[in-house]
């Protein structure tokens, strides 16, 4: 099983993962792309080899050249990344080898590179040409390491070219290479036989120096890597863009020309590259397995249409890939190594790449726009949903609609999405989309992640909703409250308290690294109710160290670490008229649950539409353990607008409420 946490990484830049053939894929826009399975991980963007082969003609061979003799090659391929040596991650040739002697009874020794320029490739592939001939075909491998391959009249299969074979109209032969490796984009999605990528990020870090009739770039602060390679550069106040060459390091390019502006220094800029358009990769020409290293340099389409924006997000449906600017979207079917477009009807785009779903069987994809409006889409046409984000009663923070995340949970046909509501810099809120029955409800949850995984339950292997929260935490949803992934006490006693801290004396705390700083530290009273919840800042093996709390919480008191709290909240009810309703009974049905959880039913009474009251809040606590439970009713609440929210804190098992009634007096004043 393999690991990778990569660290130092833009908190805002969410990476796009396709799972295609045993690997996951990744790439985010800004860092060299890789992919990796259970034995390793490796970066995608390939290096083209720089070493030339030299030929050493030896005695005693049985090759003779009577039309000019014979060329040679090398590609290195990852082996560890593919079935054998048709299948694996292979990248362009290197230099052509020099005929350096004659033939007559003699085989070709040729001298290799005894390491690879691609960290962690395991071989080398050998073509070479017939004699005299201009295409190259498959010879053979050698390890990385082994410095020499003897080629004695080694059949030269046609059916095993490099890269793609075209027979031209007056019968000659040309040769294609296929292997251009991934550019650094920002999205991708996987059919059954290729992976298509598209969408574009601006690099803008730092400022830079630029000489006129130069073609070097030099940086301050910034942050170049060679997935930059081939996009264009712009200086700031300068409309003409520069293709750029070569990476040097993090601060140094060079330019395909030089530079024919005003020499400069500490100007802003932009490097990008072409962003409406979407590539995919090829097919082996023989056998035709999926080539995912290779993005032939034709094998692209530009989607432009009265939608002038850049590609935003990709999905599927069945096989056949979506792409969705920010006000259109387009259905691909793949043609031979082409797809032909089509542009749906319904003029609506996506906000984020993550918030697009693909909904199985029901043939179609859910997706978020720009407005929050939730729609759904054959790919070529879209109906309304009839959700508003913005009109909800936290609103929505439309400058973080990019970062919208969602799944599709198949089983209960949920689309499940997680953003920021109105105020708020985080993700703070839950949609949860029911497809069956048309109807949707939001969660106060904070949770930076979502997953869809399998898992087993009871000997059955089911696939639930999982979501990660700061400080590392994974829960693991539709089961109750799971404490996450971290290791050491996460409930327990408070043995010592202080304005900033709380004591275990018999806790051992996960201290590692950063320890559980950014994790939520919840209190409750003896009588198990929620009292007040606190980012932690840091912690010993009994100590849990916070800003400040509310009250100083009482030892003897119960706290756990990384607990959610659960929010829901009901739309403003309107009565027409003040002081014209008032709540007599609550009945709220309810599932039973093993342990003692508590759910709190929060009313919110006034005579003004925005909430204010003149009525003072009230809640009605009750115990999911009992059979049934009858707390205190609500009191003195005349109103003419009515709002309701439902909450649960620190809940060791599921809470299922099935519906909430209320019984209403009405008033003539």
């Amino acid at each position: 099983m393999s690991t990778e946490i990569k660290t130092s990484l833009n908190p805002n830049l969410i990476p796009s993962i396709t799972d295609f053939k045993g690997f996951a894929f990744w790439l985010d826009g800004d860092n060299i792309p890789y992919y990796q399975n259970e034995n390793g991980s490796w970066e995608w963007m390939h290096k083209n080899p720089t070493s030339t082969p030299t030929e050493v003609h030896s005695a005693s061979g049985s090759m003779t050249a009577v039309n000019g003799g014979y060329l040679y090659f090398y590609t290195e391929i990852n082996m560890d990344s593919g079935e054998n040596e048709y299948s694996s991650h292979e990248s362009n040739p290197s230099p052509i080898s020099t005929i350096t002697g004659d033939f007559a009874s003699k085989k070709v020794v040729l001298t290799l590179p005894a390491s690879a320029v691609n960290t962690s490739f395991t071989h080398l592939k050998i073509y070479g040409t017939e004699d005299g001939g201009s295409t190259y075909y498959y010879l053979g491998k050698v390890a990385i390491g082994t410095t020499t391959f003897d080629d004695d009249n080694i059949t030269r299969d046609a059916n095993v070219p490099f890269g793609k074979l075209t027979t031209l109209a007056n019968k000659t032969i040309t040769q294609t290479y296929l292997n251009y490796p991934v550019k650094n984009h920002l999205f991708s999605v996987a059919t059954k036989s290729r992976i298509l990528v598209g969408g574009v990020r601006a690099k803008t870090d730092g400022t830079v120096a630029v000489t006129n009739g130069d073609k070097t770039v030099t940086g301050t602060d910034t942050l170049w890597t060679r997935a930059i390679v081939g996009d264009f550069f712009t200086l700031d106040g300068d409309t003409r863009p520069y293709e750029i060459d070569s990476w040097t390091s993090a601060t140094e390019i060079e330019l395909t020309e030089a530079y024919a502006g005003t020499t400069a220094s500490g100007k802003d800029y932009s490097i990008e590259g072409i962003d409406d358009t979407v590539r995919w990769t090829a097919k082996h020409p023989t056998t035709a397995k999926p080539m995912w290293w290779a993005f032939p340099l034709d094998f692209y389409r530009r989607l432009i249409s009265k939608d002038d924006s850049g590609i935003k997000g990709l999905n599927k449906i069945g096989n056949q890939p979506v792409v969705y600017k920010e006000h259109s979207h387009y259905l691909l079917t793949e043609n031979g190594d082409d797809f032909i477009e089509q542009e749906s009807r319904t003029q609506v785009g996506t906000c984020s790449h993550w918030s697009i779903v693909e909904t199985g069987e029901t043939g179609s994809n859910m997706f978020m726009t720009y407005e929050g409006y939730l729609y759904e889409t054959t790919g070529l046409s879209a109906v309304d949903l009839n959700v508003d984000l913005s009109k909800t009663v936290d609103g929505i923070n439309k400058t973080r609609l990019k970062y919208i995340q969602s799944i599709w949970l198949n089983s209960l046909k949920w689309y499940i999405a997680i953003y920021s509501s109105e105020d708020s810099t985080v993700h703070d809120r839950m949609l949860i989309y029911d497809r069956t029955l048309k109807e949707w409800i939001i969660w106060k949850i904070k949770a930076n992640c979502l997953a869809v995984m399998e898992t087993s339950e009871t000997d059955q292997t089911v696939f639930k909703p999982w979501m990660g929260s700061t400080g590392g935490f994974v829960y693991k949803m539709l089961t109750g409250n799971n404490l996450g992934a971290s290791s050491g006490t996460l409930t327990g006693t408070i043995t010592g308290a202080g304005a900033t801290y709380i004591d275990d004396s018999a806790a051992t705390f996960y201290t590692t690294g950063d320890g559980l700083a950014d994790v939520y530290i919840s209190i409750f009273n003896a009588d198990g109710d929620f009292v007040e919840e606190k980012l932690c800042s840091s912690n010993t093996g009994t100590r849990l160290t916070v800003a400040a709390w509310g009250t100083t919480p009482t030892v003897g008191f119960t706290y756990e670490v990384g607990s959610i709290r659960w929010y829901w909240k009901s739309k403003v009810f309107d009565f027409d008229s003040d002081n014209s309703k008032a709540i007599d009974t609550v009945l709220i049905n309810f599932k039973k649950t093993s342990s003692a959880s508590y759910v709190y039913v929060k009313f919110y009474f006034s005579n003004d539409p925005d909430m204010v009251g003149d009525t003072s809040d009230q809640t009605i606590t009750f115990d999911t353990s009992q059979e049934y439970y009858e707390p205190l009713g609500v009191y003195d609440n005349r109103f003419r607008y009515c709002q309701y929210e439902i909450s649960g804190h620190g809940v060791d098992d599921p809470i299922q409420i099935s519906n909430l009634l209320l019984e209403l007096q009405g008033y003539t004043r």
